[in-house]
């Protein structure tokens, strides 16, 4: 009777099996990073067109924007807990936003209203690109100020 060998994996095919698999997460982690941030920005831009609907709601109930002439952070204030079950931040003791669309902000919290980067949502009014409004805009995942800013113009 013969004695059959046992062959073990060779080092060229453990190194090969290794490099597949390193190829593929490396894929895997590049998908991943920019389906995060194209999920980010919708979000930015959802928050973005909310913050324009409660400004304009804000405009016709007292007849003019918030103002404020130089570029600055959008601020919140105290959480009202009473207001409904979920809670809802008020933006210049006025404007309603649900605490649920505030990442980050906890109960008690007054801040500057922030997007899904971590960076400052930032406004001007009158607005130098929205001339009969005001302007609002993140600097998005660079946080620097340039063409690829996620904005309401």
């Amino acid at each position: 009777m013969k004695k059959t060998r046992f062959s073990p994996f060779t080092l060229v095919e453990l190194l090969m099996v290794c490099a597949i698999i390193a190829v593929l997460v490396g894929i895997g982690v590049g998908v991943y990073s920019v389906a995060s941030r194209k999920s980010a920005e919708s979000k930015t831009e959802a928050m973005i067109k909310k913050m324009c609907i409660a400004l304009e709601a804000y405009k016709n109930k007292t007849g003019y924007y918030i103002q404020q002439s130089t570029v600055g952070a959008f601020y919140v204030d105290a959480y009202k807990s009473d207001m409904s079950p979920v809670g809802e931040y008020t933006i210049n003791d006025f404007i309603d936003i649900p605490s649920t669309e505030l990442g980050g902000k906890r109960a008690g919290d007054r801040g500057a209203l922030t997007d899904p980067f971590g960076r400052e949502f930032r406004y001007r009014c009158p607005g130098t690109n929205n001339r009969g409004s005001f302007d609002l805009y993140s600097q998005g995942a660079d946080a620097t100020t340039d063409a690829d800013d996620l904005k309401n113009w």
